[in-house]
C-alpha cells in the first residue's frame, strides 16, 4: 500500500483546493487537515473504477479513521468517477482506495461553513 501525496493550494474567498496524485485500489492518500473552520467540502474523482471504490475518511485522533457521510447521509464513497459533497468537522481526512482495479485522481475543495 502506497501513501499518495496531496498538494494543497489556496483559492480566493477562503476556499482550499487539495489535489491527489494517482490513487490505486491498495492506496490511501497522505492525511490532510483543513485550515481553520473548514467544514463544508466536496471530493471529485476521475479515472478508472473497476469493482473499486474511493472513500473519504475522517478522524479526530489521526489514527482511527471512519468513512464519513455525504450531505444525504450516505457513505462518502465513489464507485465511479463523480462528486461527493459533505459537511463535517473532523480534524484529519484521507482518501482510501479499495476493490479490484482503481486508478483515480481526486480534488478536494474545502470552505468555511
Amino acid at each position: 500500500m502506497a501513501t499518495i501525496a496531496m498538494t494543497r493550494t489556496s483559492a480566493a474567498y477562503g476556499v482550499e483546493v487539495i489535489t491527489s496524485g494517482t490513487i490505486t485500489q491498495a492506496d490511501a492518500t497522505a492525511v490532510f487537515q483543513p485550515g481553520s473552520r473548514r467544514q463544508i467540502g466536496s471530493v471529485q474523482a476521475t479515472g478508472t473504477f473497476t469493482s473499486a471504490t474511493l472513500a473519504l475518511q475522517g478522524s479526530n485522533d489521526g489514527t482511527n479513521y471512519v468513512t464519513i457521510e455525504d450531505i444525504q447521509g450516505n457513505a462518502a464513497s465513489l464507485s465511479a468517477a463523480g462528486l461527493i459533497e459533505f459537511q463535517t468537522t473532523f480534524l484529519y481526512y484521507k482518501l482510501q482506495g479499495g476493490g479490484t482495479t482503481l486508478s483515480a485522481v481526486a480534488t478536494v475543495v474545502l470552505r468555511d461553513a
